[in-house]
């Protein structure tokens, strides 16, 4: 059970955001590069790379996907693009703490990305093929533009699974799955609602996040639903309802963020940045208030003046429908918004659940009937192992006028860019300014 908010962030109270905080800041340098497979050879771009942005969606995605904008002479872009079935890139990221003079502390720098390797997926062709026709084109300022994917992490995936395993939990499973295709990274993940022990499991022949979605649709693994994500350096597996929730894993790290919001017309609250606030055993994040608020109210859409009600379709059973790919469907309606039948003077929604799976039924609910507020705030200089999604966030306004979005938050994406800082000489080491947005959702209040 989730706990009172005051419990999970270590007892904040309101004047907390008075508290001085050493807030840092962070920059990046980034090394960039081509690697043709032909012959091994290697053409380096770090003086090419302008822009790096990284898109993590974490409840549509399950890997992030890369995209680079470099400004480089006119051969070079050509030969990427006569081979670009038969490349690869490679890229580290460093990590700076900037000092109090805005330069970064040599002392400091650590890898944050360390030797991956990307796998083009797109380019910007419209630049190069303008090039590539023009008589008077010079050997330099042209832009081009990749989509990048992680290659070991879309090799991790590749694998396919199957087994049969007796007298297991989800768990176990979760274990085992992960330990046949996935061990060269930490998992973190929640402990499963489902705690059932299961005299057999099959598992059919699919891949990693196949697997993991049959599990939760056929047996169920959470009660809001799951979230699968490869990022860079670990594996989650994540109920989407995360708040509170146990995580396994974790090691050196707080599980709470604490976001304070200032008053963007207070200039003395002005703040941004990150720090760790060992004493209170979190994190704290000082922005100003420039968010964009969303309030979706799914419900009154959905289910207003009705209620629901879930039959046993006794048509299928894990045993006899795990291996034909139908066991995708483990809520099933005869129309689109379920079957419609009247109990006294109130509509009713019938929906079948296929495999008598309770937590398919909570998924639905969860997913249907609670009102949803999305967050989006802009952050900038961040440490970025602060802003990942098996945290727990409580955000807070210090404007009393928007007091109402105070509360309870997820993580559901952060799209983030390294810019190349404009006054950069040519003899120094180019460093880069990290720039995103994160979105959040708002969690029903628990006891």
């Amino acid at each position: 059970m989730a706990g009172s908010n005051n419990d999970l962030i270590g007892s904040p109270q309101s004047n907390d955001n008075t508290i001085n905080f050493d807030l840092n800041q962070y920059k990046y340098e980034i090394s960039f590069g081509c690697i043709f497979n032909s012959d091994n050879s290697y053409l380096e771009l770090k003086d090419a790379i302008v822009r790096l942005t990284i898109h993590s969606l974490y409840e549509e995605y399950v890997y992030p996907v890369i995209q680079a904008e470099l400004i480089m002479n006119r051969p070079d872009m050509l030969n990427i693009q006569r081979n670009f079935e038969e490349i690869k890139f490679k890229i580290n990221i460093k990590r700076c703490k900037a000092t109090e003079e805005d330069k970064p502390s040599v002392s400091m720098s650590e890898r944050f990305v360390n030797n991956k390797i990307l796998l083009p997926i797109d380019m910007d062709m419209n630049v190069v093929d303008q090039v590539r026709n023009k008589e008077t084109a010079v050997d330099n300022d042209y832009k081009i533009t990749l989509d990048m994917m992680p290659q070991e992490l879309l090799e991790v995936n590749k694998s396919l699974i199957g087994a049969i395993l007796n007298n297991v939990t989800m768990e176990d499973v979760i274990y085992y799955c992960y330990g046949r295709v996935a061990s060269s990274k930490k998992l973190l993940f929640n402990k499963p609602d489902n705690v059932k022990v299961y005299k057999q499991v099959i598992l059919p022949s699919l891949n990693l996040t196949n697997t993991i979605e049959y599990l939760q649709k056929v047996y169920g693994i959470y009660s809001s639903g799951i979230r699968i994500y490869f990022d860079f350096n670990k594996y989650y597996l994540l109920s989407k309802d995360v708040y509170n929730k146990e995580v396994v894993g974790v090691s050196g790290e707080h599980r709470n963020v604490y976001v304070y919001l200032n008053d963007k017309r207070d200039k003395s609250m002005n703040k941004n940045g990150s720090a760790n606030d060992k004493p209170n055993n979190r994190y704290v994040i000082e922005l100003p208030t420039v968010g964009n608020n969303e309030v979706k109210d799914v419900s009154s859409r959905e289910i207003k003046g009705e209620s629901i009600k879930f039959l046993s379709n006794n048509c299928g059973t894990p045993e006899n429908r795990s291996g034909d790919g139908s066991w995708k469907a483990g809520l099933t309606s005869e129309s689109k918004g379920g079957i419609n039948s009247n109990v006294g003077n109130k509509k009713q929604r019938l929906y079948y659940n296929n495999y008598s799976n309770p937590y398919n039924e909570e998924e639905f609910i969860t997913d249907t009937a609670r009102n949803i507020h999305e967050l989006v705030l802009p952050v900038s200089g961040l440490d970025l192992d602060v802003i990942t999604p098996n945290k727990n966030y409580y955000i807070e306004y210090t404007n009393k006028d928007y007091k109402l979005f105070t509360g309870s938050y997820h993580l559901t994406n952060i799209i983030y860019s390294y810019s190349l800082e404009s006054n950069t000489n040519n003899n120094e080491v180019k460093l880069f300014n990290m720039n995103g947005m994160c979105a959040f959702s708002k969690l029903p209040v628990t006891s």
